[in-house]
């Protein structure tokens, strides 16, 4: 069992709750006594969660961001990998999206694991304390910061700096790359970019910006971005010689050359997809889990790690729903909460009042969701609502005009997911196969000559 140590005095019900996920209480001590001294006039209800484990993760999850904190601090020095999808949790719900989120790492070589998880700040656990305890308060309580009375330096003049931001890739085609990230990119732009992709299929670091778009993310980024290869750069004349016969006959010879290795890369490169198409997948359907008190987290024998499908948790949805377009998921699985009457009877008017309402919430959420997807372009998710004893699925398929709704009474679980998603993820690969099976039909009819060749994979990387 997880249990939460909270500090022994008292505190109101507006204090500021800062959490710490981990087990060096020893170092949580200083930074708990630098608030309290620091900030002494304040209210502060401290709790200290143990370091997340394979059996008490999602309880950890749930029960920290029921909390609702201001701050929470995860210490990365132990269950690395755990402590990691905690955080990553706590980032990507809406309820902890944009508080100080704040990883604790033992030395740098740790950094870039927390960097990528969406921590705000990352510090390495020594003996300073004022910056662990000065930065997430500034960014939770900016009016109420206590500047520090530090000596300050000037620069003189400008420096040059750069600036480096990390892609993740999704995916590889014969002719471009899917990766995403928080840079706003054009198409057409032309990038330079450090990968690790082999010399035999890559000879340069530059790629042209094919497509972008901020729908449909699989990661926890901003953008999308189909990234062209250009495999190797071309041959440029100088235009100060370009009436040169000789310099002309180099170039041409440079450009004949440059052709025939073009071609051998994009048969390498096409080998290559070829060759790993059926290694390592990510998970290719998107479940978006709506559950005001995350009780599935709890309640499932599952764990998220046994499940076969990419799982995106939401305790609750922005009010423009912007979720659904940022995230596009193949699945809405909504935990209903409604009044019942016989359940329910010996309540007090104002909570059974409380009840009403917060069905009569629920209803309306439902029926935006239904909107909001009708009018985004050629999707249509599988919405599946669970907790429901009063309402049918024949009652919001005909109310809402939505074909692909599902009811089901019981609480929603990863248990009751699980084989759901994986017939939707059947009946999602068998259209997918005939759409390719017929686009290639058609380019092969249309082109014999150019395309009798072409497999299913090659199509693909068409798309």
């Amino acid at each position: 069992m997880n249990i939460a140590k909270a500090t022994s005095q008292k505190t109101s019900k507006n204090a500021k709750r800062i959490v710490y996920i981990g087990n060096d209480t020893a170092y949580w001590k200083n930074i708990e006594q630098r608030y309290r001294t620091i900030y002494f006039e304040k209210d502060f209800a401290f709790q200290i969660f143990p370091a997340a484990d394979k059996i008490t993760f999602q309880a950890t999850m749930c029960d920290v961001l029921l909390l609702r904190p201001h701050i929470v601090y995860v210490d990365l020095s132990y269950a690395k990998n755990f402590q990691l999808k905690v955080a990553h949790f706590l980032r990507r719900d809406n309820a902890t999206r944009k508080i100080p989120l704040i990883g604790l790492v033992e030395n740098k070589s740790m950094l870039k694991e927390s960097l990528l998880t969406g921590m705000t700040f990352t510090h390495v656990k020594c003996g300073e304390y004022h910056d662990v305890v000065y930065d997430p308060y500034y960014m939770a309580f900016p009016s109420e910061v206590k500047k520090p009375k530090f000596a300050r330096a000037r620069f003189m003049k400008w420096y040059e700096t750069q600036m480096v931001d990390d892609f993740l890739v999704s995916y590889f085609t014969p002719t471009y790359m899917h990766v995403e990230g928080n840079v706003k990119l054009s198409k057409g732009d032309k990038l330079r970019i450090r990968h690790n992709l082999p010399a035999k299929i890559m000879g340069t670091d530059f790629f042209v910006v094919k497509e972008t778009s901020s729908q449909n993310m699989y990661y926890d980024y901003k953008y999308s971005y189909d990234l062209e290869y250009l495999f190797l750069e071309s041959p440029v004349l100088d235009p100060k010689l370009a009436n040169d016969p000789a310099q002309e006959k180099i170039f041409k010879a440079a450009q004949d050359q440059y052709l025939q290795e073009l071609t051998v890369y994009k048969k390498k490169m096409k080998e290559w997809v070829k060759e790993h198409e059926n290694g390592l997948e990510k998970k290719q359907i998107k479940v978006l889990a709506v559950d005001q008190d995350l009780w599935y987290l709890k309640n499932s024998k599952m764990t998220l790690n046994e499940c076969s499908f990419a799982m995106r948790s939401q305790s609750f949805l922005s009010d423009d729903l912007e979720e659904l377009e940022r995230i596009m998921p193949n699945m809405i699985a909504y935990q209903f909460q409604e009044y019942n009457e016989e359940l329910h009877k010996d309540l007090k008017e104002e909570s059974i009042k409380a009840l009403q309402d917060n069905e009569q919430f629920h209803l309306n959420r439902i029926e935006a969701i239904v909107k909001k997807c009708t009018k985004m372009t050629d999707y249509m998710p599988f919405i599946m609502i669970f907790g429901t004893k009063k309402y049918n699925s024949a009652h919001f398929q005909q109310k809402l005009s939505h074909p692909f709704i599902l009811t089901n009474m019981n609480s929603m679980t990863l248990d009751l997911l699980s084989p759901m998603v994986k017939l939707l993820e059947q009946k999602i690969n068998k259209k997918e196969e005939e759409k390719i099976k017929k686009m290639l039909m058609q380019l092969k009819a249309e082109n014999p000559a150019k395309n009798s060749k072409l497999t299913t994979t090659d199509v693909r990387g068409m798309q």
